[in-house]
């Protein structure tokens, strides 16, 4: 639902322009309350100033929670790829793919990470799903080869480290990409959200995905892959 209403705010309101549209007027409503403070207006100032600010915080919150143009990633999952963080990542989240019996699947959970200082220990790389009992491991891929993190000794800094993890209907049949594989639907209501854990030399790393973000992550997926057809001008008709 929550997708749906900003997709729908996003034709009517060109929501990825909203942060730059309340940061303007939050500008000129606070260069405004300025000038009727010097003018000795303190009430209308007050209102002024408290309209500014709300502005400002609507502008805030959009360019941090709203995905930039061409991406269905909110902005702030930028601040985990921080160079000063011990471990940078990239959480790209789960893998929208259409198969060949017609259904739309979510086919796998897909992230990478780099170690900035020194090394890591890997001891635990799980997905923890609200709507699944058993966490589902996380592989991290060496060579040609996806291993468990059980089996790395320890991880050097300097290079990304791309890690995957199958999500399948029954993990006690085959992954054959296709039957093996819930649709996007049965995602939603048979895994739901989840918690990305990263256990490491006595610390853990733990991610959230909500609803909402795995709501914008897969319909912006289907999207990208179904663009709307462009706008033609309507011809009159010549029988009329």
């Amino acid at each position: 639902m929550r997708w749906k209403l900003l997709s729908w705010t996003g034709r009517v309101a060109a929501v990825h322009n909203i942060a730059k549209f309340a940061a303007s007027g939050g500008a000129v409503a606070t260069a405004a309350g300025f000038v009727t403070l010097i003018l000795d207006h303190p009430v209308l100032s007050a209102v002024i100033f408290t309209v500014a600010a709300l502005l400002l915080f609507t502008a805030a919150t959009a360019y941090i929670f709203l995905p930039p143009k061409g991406s269905h990633f909110p902005r702030y999952r930028s601040w985990y790829l921080h160079p000063l963080r011990k471990i940078s990542w990239r959480l790209n989240g789960v893998g929208v793919h259409e198969v060949k019996d017609g259904r739309t699947i979510v086919g796998d959970f897909a992230c990478s990470f780099k170690v900035n200082r020194g090394r890591i220990e890997p001891e635990r790389f799980t997905l923890e799903f609200d709507g699944q009992t058993d966490p589902l491991p996380v592989t991290i891929q060496v060579g040609t080869e996806k291993i468990g993190c059980d089996q790395i000794r320890y991880i050097r800094k300097g290079s990304w480290n791309h890690c995957e993890a199958r999500i399948l209907r029954d993990k006690n049949l085959p992954d054959d990409g296709v039957t093996n594989h819930p649709s996007t639907a049965e995602f939603i209501n048979k895994f739901g959200p989840f918690e990305l854990i990263f256990g490491y030399d006595g610390k853990v790393f733990r991610r959230r995905y909500g609803q909402y973000e795995l709501d914008m992550m897969i319909q912006g997926q289907i999207d990208a892959r179904h663009p709307p057809a462009t706008p033609v001008p309507i011809l009159e008709d010549d029988s009329n």
